[in-house]
């Protein structure tokens, strides 16, 4: 993985598809490199909040899936006391203990607690859900964003008839193996304009990572990107006496900017567009 903060299972299937093409019928082993960035997947301010399990705090890494976050669905089971069904994506990386049952009537009640071990992501759901509901899914974080990716390659060569082991490895490849199938992400000034659009905390903490690697060597780290920023601005003319970048996203306490810096920034773009 290169750090692009938008590939989605999609891509993984349309490699697959380029393999399958290519006459790839087995696979011995997947195996995950992640070593353009640092192995800092969570990034700084984040344990601000650590019991939140939302999409909006996801971890980074290089090789990265639908925005580290998987969706966890849920619907009644056939009649009130059965087991309702639940389901995820990429679902060799789960171990799923699924206790949801079927409800006669009433508002859903779902709680679902996850823990990192090894390569699996434990998951316990609980609670009830009504008869006769429409389905509905929950956002949540991965913990383990580089396995989660190898699984998501698994399910997506296995759709496109390809054989391959459930287990995945992390490794850095080495020089000269052959790339049968890739895919290019859209261009960077595509994904700020999303990014601002849709205050895309995720995109913003990838990114950060991916100016360290391109400005200053991989891996490419957060600490390593904020003074790549840093630089940028001096150069720009915005002043940076008390200005604090801890992250790409902004989120939590630890960064702090004026309205001034902002101000100088903004005048910044103003005069020159191609910035």
């Amino acid at each position: 993985g290169n750090g692009d903060p938008s590939l989605q299972i999609a891509d993984l299937l349309e490699l697959g598809a380029q393999l399958a093409v290519r006459g790839i019928r087995q696979v011995d082993e997947v195996v995950v490199d992640g070593s353009y960035f640092d192995q800092q997947v969570l990034p700084p301010g984040f344990e601000e909040q650590p019991d939140e399990m939302s999409a909006f705090r996801a971890a980074v890494a290089a090789a990265s899936v639908n925005a580290n976050a998987y969706t966890l669905r849920v619907a009644p089971g056939a009649s009130a006391g059965a087991p309702a069904v639940v389901s995820v994506d990429a679902e060799g990386h789960f171990a799923l203990v699924n206790e949801l049952t079927t409800s006669e009537s009433g508002a859903p009640s779902v709680i679902a607690v996850q823990h990192e071990k090894d390569d699996k992501l434990l998951l316990r759901v609980s609670g009830s859900v009504p008869l006769g509901m429409v389905p509905i899914g929950y956002r949540r974080r991965i913990e383990s964003p580089l396995h989660y990716a190898g699984y998501a390659l698994v399910e997506a060569l296995r759709a496109n008839h390809i054989q391959v082991p459930r287990r995945v490895r992390l490794a850095t490849m080495p020089k000269g193996t052959a790339l049968l199938a890739s895919h290019r992400s859209m261009a960077v000034s595509e994904q700020l304009a999303a990014l601002g659009k849709y205050s895309d905390n995720f995109t913003a903490e990838m990114l950060i990572k991916v100016l360290a690697a391109e400005r200053v060597g991989v891996p490419g780290s957060t600490e390593q990107g904020t003074r790549v920023v840093l630089s940028v601005l001096r150069k720009l003319g915005v002043p940076t006496g008390g200005l604090k970048i801890v992250n790409g996203s902004g989120l939590f306490g630890g960064n702090r900017v004026s309205a001034g810096q902002i101000a100088a920034l903004l005048s910044a773009m103003f005069s020159d567009p191609g910035l």
